[in-house]
């Protein structure tokens, strides 16, 4: 679903550690996005692909999304968010919704936690 297809020296290390396959260190990942200050559209991109690994599907398509709107005419982010909207649509078909959905919308019996209430 993601590729690495920049030369972009920010995120190098980050696409080294998402193909690592002797374990993905995602907090490591993690730590060098937010070392970062420039979110750009590749920015977006590259943490929805360090929230698609940890099996965080919302974040990853709210970050599809943020990367879309900065940069529409990129093919690779528009790819990589219908990729995952047609997982998502599987698994519904399936009677599984995505493991975020129970933590977003009621993981706490709330429709919506005070919790998350910044991130939506």
């Amino acid at each position: 679903m993601f590729e690495y297809h920049s030369d972009d020296i920010r995120f190098r290390e980050v696409w080294i550690l998402l193909r690592q396959t002797d374990g993905v260190d995602l907090d490591r990942a993690q730590r060098v996005l937010d070392e970062c200050k420039e979110r750009d559209s590749e920015w977006r991109y590259v943490q929805a692909a360090v929230f698609y690994y940890r099996s965080w599907f919302l974040e990853c398509k709210r970050q599809l999304k943020k990367a879309m709107k900065l940069d529409p005419e990129n093919e690779i982010y528009r790819s990589a968010y219908n990729d995952l909207i047609a997982m998502a649509d599987a698994a519904k078909l399936e009677g599984n919704g995505l493991p975020e959905e129970k933590h977003w919308y009621d993981g706490c019996g709330k429709t919506c936690c005070y919790c998350c209430i910044e991130l939506c």
